[in-house]
Formats: C-alpha cells, sequence, structure tokens
C-alpha cells in the first residue's frame, strides 16, 4: 500500500530533516511520528508499505516502512508536542520506523492524476493513495513496487 503523510517544515535542522532525511542522533533508524489524528490510517501500515512525503505540491521524499510502534516517550523526545486548535495537547505517538529513504522533487500533480482526485487536492496528514490510484498504478507499473522504482528513476535529487 502507498501512504501519504503531509510535511510542514522542510528546513535544515528541522524535525522532518533530523529524523527522517538523517537518523536521529543517538539512533540507528530513520523515524517519523503521526498524530492521534491519523491513527485509524496508522493501524493498517504494515512492513514493506511506502510513505510519500508531501510538501506545498510536490513528493519530497519516499520511504519503505521497516516497521511501526506506538511510543510517547520515544514521540515527545524526539517531537515534542502542540496545542491544536479544537483536540487539545497532541503528539506524534504513532511512529513509522523507515528504511530505503530517498530524496525526491515530483509534482503532486502526478498523484491527484493518478488517483483521479480533484485538482486542488492536498494531503494535510496521514492518508492512503484511494482505491483508483491503486488501480492505476497497478494497470501502468504492474506492482507498487514498480511504480516507487519509476519515481525515483525520474526525480530522484
Amino acid at each position: 500500500m502507498i501512504y501519504l503523510t503531509a510535511i510542514n517544515d522542510i528546513s535544515d535542522g528541522g524535525k522532518f530533516s533530523q529524523t527522517v532525511e538523517n537518523i536521529p542522533v543517538g539512533y540507528t533508524e530513520r523515524m517519523w511520528g503521526i498524530t492521534e489524528l491519523s491513527s485509524t490510517t496508522f493501524k493498517r501500515i504494515t512492513k514493506d508499505d511506502w510513505v510519500l512525503f508531501y510538501h506545498k505540491g510536490f513528493i519530497i521524499g519516499i520511504s519503505k516502512v521497516k516497521g511501526i510502534k506506538v511510543d510517547r516517550q520515544l514521540s515527545v523526545k524526539l517531537w515534542g508536542s502542540y496545542t491544536h486548535n479544537y483536540n487539545g495537547q497532541l503528539y506524534w505517538d504513532n511512529i513509522l520506523i523507515l528504511s530505503d529513504y530517498n530524496k525526491v522533487k515530483m509534482p503532486f500533480s502526478r498523484i491527484i492524476e493518478l488517483g483521479g482526485y480533484k485538482e486542488n487536492f492536498s494531503v494535510r496528514r496521514l492518508i492512503n493513495l484511494n482505491d483508483a490510484g491503486i488501480a492505476t498504478i497497478k494497470k501502468l507499473y504492474t506492482n507498487e513496487s514498480s511504480f516507487i522504482k519509476t519515481i525515483l528513476k525520474e526525480n530522484r535529487i
């Protein structure tokens, strides 16, 4: 399965840079946290799924899922917490353990086209690529891994 997640800050030294683009200091694996607001989607993620990182109209990174875990203590240590306008204090407890991270720059319009989404579609949290997108990928690329290989070949930075 292919999942999409939004990244707000891609600056050097930011949380994404420190925990996905680079292995966090003192750890041996790349990680990314997902808030409680996306727990239902997070629980469907399995080993070898793909995560595409979205930022302002582009897919900026792709990683394979090595594993998942829920860990508030680790979440606070790596990403802290934040106050959501409607849901109060939130944490990134749902942790993706990542492998095979690749930095890319692919227009998000390609995902919109594959999934038949409306032109103004964007990613706000963690979502899975819709069934139409998966069907199109299987039709055009045979499987998700072939699609990812094509993205990397054409868009890797």
